[in-house]
């Protein structure tokens, strides 16, 4: 007979040798004895065995042999209370917490009258969230012993929904969020009886430790750790080995700029903690800028494999911070080659590549960490700023969308929102995300700032005003909001009041460059040129390595026909840093100007070679190569950036223009026309190729308004007007004709349409 493996009781008749028929036949004989032997055997006598085993084992610490023996004892006995209890204990110290409860709680029921059951009980029931029967069980142990201190520290707990007696010392941030999901019960009574509960622990023994900590723990968790403090102290003071205390106090201290007193408290943490405690110390080293002792703890850590990624992941960004770039880089290398899918390590690559100015490297390791994990937040903002800065806003908006889903608490991804919207001409969704912003954290001035300038670039000033009344009184201080209200003056023509605005933001903050950009403005518009340069210098002489403030400078030396420095301050910003879009953008308009095309093509191509993904840029060159007489180039670039995107306004608009110019498709320009208008509904110049493509589709009625809404946005645009003037003649309106061609003339004799002006002109009756 052979033993089926399916079925160990089972015998299955097989052909085989005598001498097997032989070795069965004994061993059937030995299992006849064995099974006599354990039938003949007391179950008392395999009980008591049992019991004696698992209490041998349980003191080795043998946990789960341990309880292999008390479950025999249970499987002999079930109503053996105290094997139940022995066993709970047994998968506690195992980790196993839902057994642990299912077992304690059985002991309790077997064992009414023992006190230890029931609290043991009532404790493990609240790490199942089983606050209702942990409440009921300690209730009827606190009825026969009211006195019984850690009946009222589960009493408390169990009231305050709290299930780990330490877990809001260890984080304070889980512990607020397991509580925030009862918060739809009534918390804050139970809140009531739970303190009660506490401090009648305290008072009934001031000196005992736990006591002090579940009152603590609770001051913790409600929010309260202002109140901590006090027993914390006794604890920590009490019990200068008791590391979770140490940490939580340390933690409290470094949260309050209590320097010295946080390291004494996490030293010592650390001194007689885990790994944990000693990163808890290095963090507050990182958080108080004491980069090297940091480096110290975690280069001495970094041996031990369970530490390795944690340490890695802090010190290569303090490393790249103290220069030694290529050995932050390795760490991060090493890191990646044991883990190729950690994501965090791949955004720090990105980052750091980022910082160094490599955007083709941090897009690349920024585009892989999404891949690895498409719902992190994280890595979608990182993606996003490295598609911004290498010139593609319209793929960093999404990804930034991405990541405000994957994250809709976030106050920080609307404002980044809000402002590329105004970028990308998206002005209403920019004022939802500010809006946002605002009602998330209404104390944030960020916020604030977000949403005036959301309104202001709506031209809603009076609804800016408003906000920034509001702000202003709780925010009196706040530079930028001053700058707002100096935009909002501006914007409503009011000169006096912005530079009254500008002049408080930059008393308030003397390194404002929006301030000081708001001044430059107003004082370049009033020709105080003697002002805006003193101004612009000293604050350049403050700031010699930054380079917006170099391109400001370089705009009013540009302003003032200072040729000379205006390059060169142009080119220094752009030599500080070479993928600075604004740079680019400024000096080849500014060698345009000095009608050095070529040169100003080159600057442009350079630049691109860094952001080749810029719309900004590739449309700035296009304009250029019009200008240089090569259409058919420009016409070409312009297809290729709205094929990319159709958000590009201005490409839009330019090649709607040159369709209309050389007698392309009208309905095709009108569509791009259209599209233009949509994103930038106040910009002149789309509204002036609108207009010509409805003159030229004879439809100068509709015609007229777009280039009526041009002209008033620029009134001194000879081409503006000359293109109205023409609109008005073809509409059969030869009075309003003549004065806007006449115009035209007056402002620039020599404009490129100035000779078919004059015929116009002429040919008309009188």
């Amino acid at each position: 007979m052979f033993l089926s493996p399916g079925y160990p009781c089972r015998l299955v008749p097989r052909a085989r040798p005598a001498s097997l028929v032989r070795f069965a036949g004994a061993c059937a004989v030995i299992l006849s004895v064995l099974v006599v032997a354990c039938t003949s055997r007391d179950p008392a006598a395999v009980k008591a065995d049992a019991l004696r085993r698992g209490d041998d084992l349980f003191a080795k610490k043998m946990y789960g042999r341990a309880a292999a023996a008390y479950r025999t004892v249970i499987k002999i006995d079930p109503d053996d209370g105290k094997t139940r209890v022995k066993l709970a204990n047994t998968y506690l110290l195992s980790g196993n917490y839902p057994a642990a409860t299912a077992e304690a709680t059985r002991g309790a029921n077997l064992l009414p009258h023992d006190v230890d059951a029931q609290l043991l009980a009532a404790e493990l029931l609240l790490t199942q969230q089983e606050f209702t029967e942990a409440r009921e069980r300690i209730a009827n142990v606190l009825r026969k012993e009211p006195n019984n201190v850690r009946g009222r520290i589960i009493s408390g707990n169990a009231a305050a929904l709290i299930t780990n007696p330490a877990g809001a010392l260890t984080n304070l941030d889980d512990a607020v969020r397991i509580r925030s999901d009862y918060m739809r019960l009534l918390v804050l009574p139970r809140d009531r009886l739970a303190e009660e509960a506490f401090r009648a622990a305290v008072r009934l023994a001031p000196t005992d430790l736990l006591a002090q900590i579940a009152l603590a723990n609770f001051l913790w968790a409600t929010d309260r750790a202002d109140e901590a403090e006090a027993p914390l102290k006794f604890v920590a003071d009490s019990d200068p080995h008791h590391r979770l205390t140490n940490r939580a106090l340390g933690s409290f201290y470094a949260s309050r700029h209590r320097s010295q007193e946080a390291e004494t408290y996490l030293k010592r943490a650390a001194e007689d903690g885990d790994r944990d405690d000693r990163l808890a110390l290095a963090d507050f080293y990182i958080k108080v800028n004491r980069e090297n002792d940091a480096l110290s703890i975690l280069n001495a850590m970094e041996t031990k494999d369970d530490a390795s990624n944690a340490v890695t992941l802090r010190a290569a960004p303090l490393e790249f911070r103290l220069g030694k770039r290529e050995q932050a880089m390795q760490r991060l290398d090493n890191l990646l080659a044991r883990e190729p899918g950690n994501v965090r390590a791949m955004l720090m690559k990105a980052q750091f590549f980022a910082t160094d100015g490599r955007w083709d490297q941090a897009l690349r390791f920024a585009g892989t960490a999404v891949a690895q994990d498409p719902k992190s937040s994280e890595a979608r903002i990182v993606l996003g700023k490295a598609l911004f800065a290498t010139g593609d806003p319209e793929s960093a908006y999404q990804e930034f969308s991405e990541a405000f889903r994957a994250d809709p608490e976030s106050v920080q991804l609307p404002l980044q929102l809000a402002d590329l919207s105004i970028e990308l001409g998206r002005r209403q969704e920019a004022l939802q995300y500010a809006r946002d912003a605002v009602r998330k954290n209404p104390a944030n001035v960020d916020a604030a700032v977000a949403l005036v300038k959301t309104l202001v670039a709506l031209r809603d000033y009076s609804s800016a005003e408003w906000e920034l009344k509001s702000l202003l009184a709780r925010h009196p201080s706040s530079a930028d909001l001053l700058v707002q209200l100096g935009a909002v003056n501006l914007g409503r023509g009011d000169s006096a009041a912005a530079r009254s605005a500008f002049a408080r933001a930059l008393q308030l903050d003397r390194d404002s460059l929006d301030g000081l950009s708001g001044m430059a403005s107003l004082d370049l518009k009033e020709r105080r040129i003697a002002d805006v340069r003193k101004r612009v210098d000293e604050a350049l002489a403050a700031h010699p390595q930054d380079s917006e403030y170099l391109l400001l400078a370089a705009r009013v030396y540009a302003a003032d026909n200072d040729a000379g420095r205006a390059e060169s301050t142009f080119r220094r910003a752009l030599d500080l840093d070479r993928a600075n879009e604004g740079a680019a953008l400024a000096l080849s308009d500014f060698l345009n100007t000095q009608h050095r095309r070529d040169e100003a093509k080159r600057v442009l191509e350079q630049a691109l070679e860094r952001r080749p993904g810029s719309v900004a840029m590739q449309t700035s060159l296009g304009m250029l190569l019009e200008q240089m007489g090569r259409s058919t180039d420009a016409k070409a670039l312009y297809e290729k950036i709205i094929g990319r995107t159709s958000r590009a306004s201005t490409a839009a608009s330019r090649l709607a223009a040159l369709y209309v110019e050389q007698g392309g498709n009208l309905d095709v320009a009108l569509s791009l026309a259209t599209t233009a208008k949509q994103q930038l509904p106040d910009d002149p110049a789309i509204s002036d190729v609108l207009g010509q493509v409805y003159t030229r589709k004879n439809l100068p009625g509709v015609a007229v308004r777009h280039l009526q809404e041009a002209v008033r946005a620029a009134p001194d645009n000879a081409v503006y007007r000359f293109h109205l003037g023409t609109a008005y003649l073809r509409d059969g309106q030869i009075k309003p004709a003549r004065g806007e061609l006449t115009r035209a003339l007056q402002i620039d004799p020599t404009f490129a349409q100035a000779d078919q002006a004059r015929a116009a002109l002429a040919s008309m009756p009188k």
